[in-house]
């Protein structure tokens, strides 16, 4: 996947830097559906993904969302990302070092 200017860089997005229009093209490198421990109910979709230049970033679909999204993310695939929202991830468990 070679680097092109029309997208953002993952390493250039964070929760402080406000943007309401970010284009990211990344490579859909593992996905999974957390659950709630004691009911299994699943709690949303999450999705490691890398961009050309290594960086990666958890990106995460509501549950009201899944069923719309989870066919379009599947592992391996590159995709074109556009109108999404950055948040910052709290708690101690990190899938990676991303700010």
């Amino acid at each position: 996947m070679a680097y092109d200017d029309r997208f953002d860089l993952l390493e250039d997005i964070t929760s402080s830097r406000i943007k309401s229009n970010w284009r990211v093209n990344v490579r859909v490198l593992q996905t999974w559906k957390p659950t709630y421990a004691k009911s299994k109910d699943v709690v949303c979709l999450e999705a490691l993904l890398v961009d050309a230049k290594g960086t990666k970033i958890l990106a995460q679909v509501s549950k009201q969302w899944i069923k719309r999204f989870e066919d379009q993310l599947k592992e391996g695939t590159v995709k074109l990302l556009s109108n999404f929202n950055i948040v910052k991830v709290g708690g101690g468990y990190r899938t990676n070092t991303h700010q």
